[in-house]
This record gives C-alpha cells, sequence and structure tokens, in this order.
C-alpha cells in the first residue's frame, strides 16, 4: 500500500483541480461553438480549442492515477501512463491543427506528426515511448512556436500583440508540463508538481481566453 504524505495530497489536489479546471473550459467552448451562431469555419475552429482544452484534462486525470502507483512497471501505471502521452499527443494534434488550417495556411506538418506519435505511442514498448515523447514534442513546440511567430511578424497592431500572448502563454504551458517530472524534481532537490499544475493552468487558460474572441 502506497502511503501519502500531506505534500502528495495536497499536489493531488492541485492537479484535480487543474483537470476540472481545462474540462470545464473545454465544455464551455464546445457550448459556445454548439449554441453561437457562427458559420462552419468558426465552429471548427472553436471545436479545435475546446479539444485542446479537453484531451489536456484527460492527460492530467490519466498521469493522476499513475502517481498512485508505487512502481512504474506495473499493468495499471504502463496502461495508464501511455493513455496519458496519448491523449496529451491528441491535445497537440488539435492545436496544431487550429493553427496550420485557420492561423497559417501549411501543410500540416505537426498535425502528421502528433498523429503519428499518438498512434505509435499505444503499440510500442514503455522504455522506447519515454525516449520518443521528448523529441516529437520538441518538433511540435519548435513548429507551433515558429508559426506564431511568422503570425507576429506578418499581422499589424492588435493580431501580432495576441500573437505575441499566444506564444507567451504556451511557453508557460510548456514549462509547466517539463517541471512535472522526475528528472525536475531531482534537480531542483523538492517536488516540483504543484508548481508545474498551477503553471499549466495559468498558461493554457491565458490560450484559451486569448482565442476565446480570435474568430
Amino acid at each position: 500500500m502506497v502511503v501519502v504524505t500531506p505534500l502528495e495530497w495536497a499536489e493531488v489536489l492541485t492537479k484535480a483541480a487543474l483537470a476540472t479546471f481545462l474540462l470545464v473550459l473545454g465544455v464551455i467552448f464546445v457550448r459556445k461553438g454548439w449554441t453561437q451562431d457562427q458559420s462552419k469555419g468558426q465552429k471548427y475552429f472553436l471545436y479545435g480549442i475546446s479539444m485542446l482544452a479537453l484531451m489536456s484534462s484527460l492527460t492530467r486525470i490519466f498521469f493522476l492515477v499513475t502517481d498512485f502507483e508505487a512502481s512504474d512497471t506495473t499493468l495499471v501505471y504502463t496502461t495508464f501512463w501511455k493513455m496519458a502521452t496519448f491523449s496529451s499527443f491528441i491535445a497537440l494534434v488539435f492545436i496544431a491543427l487550429v493553427l496550420e488550417t485557420y492561423s497559417v495556411k501549411s501543410r500540416y506538418i505537426g498535425t502528421i506528426i502528433a498523429t503519428i506519435g499518438a498512434v505509435s505511442i499505444l503499440f510500442i514498448e514503455i522504455a522506447l515511448a519515454r525516449i520518443l515523447v521528448i523529441p516529437i514534442y520538441m518538433i511540435i513546440g519548435l513548429e507551433v512556436f515558429i508559426l506564431y511567430l511568422y503570425v507576429a511578424v506578418k499581422s499589424p497592431g492588435d493580431l501580432r500583440k495576441r500573437a505575441l500572448f499566444m506564444i507567451m502563454s504556451l511557453l508557460i504551458f510548456t514549462v509547466g508540463i517539463f517541471l512535472d517530472s522526475d528528472f525536475m524534481a531531482s534537480l531542483f532537490m523538492f517536488d516540483t508538481g504543484i508548481i508545474a499544475a498551477i503553471l499549466m493552468g495559468i498558461g493554457l487558460g491565458w490560450y484559451l481566453k486569448l482565442n476565446w474572441g480570435q474568430n
């Protein structure tokens, strides 16, 4: 039986609050796309943003289950780790798809890479999956950063400002993701889980708020 300390309970509650927060935001975006009179393109945009929030919420929930496992070799840990990673890649699919469809007319490179990563993660050994996750995240993250930077450079006034803010919000979210790891906890010599969850909530919440009036 795993003994959970008060600090670990605080981390669990913070991560649960983050998952709930993202779930609520996702539902709000779905409702906006479903109920308001908008064009087909605008609705798809809102649904894409909502799926980013919903899949990110599922990711946090699945990772939360792995936190209660005493070993990272159990079937429960492996299964939920893969499910969490799969849903995180699906979230990346939607953020890349929205960006590549409605902001920059690109060749869907990020969408394709994220989709391949999401599918392959379910069928490969977890040891190999752990190795592949980071470079895939980095490739897609770099593409998203470059595309938003392109939008910022090409856009005037408020659109440029919005694009720069989106870059900042996603950077905060990304820092939160990297902090939520055993490596970063050992590097800083304290549990970074609570700080990570707060940064993820601030970053993705800010990003979703910026996209609320995008269309």
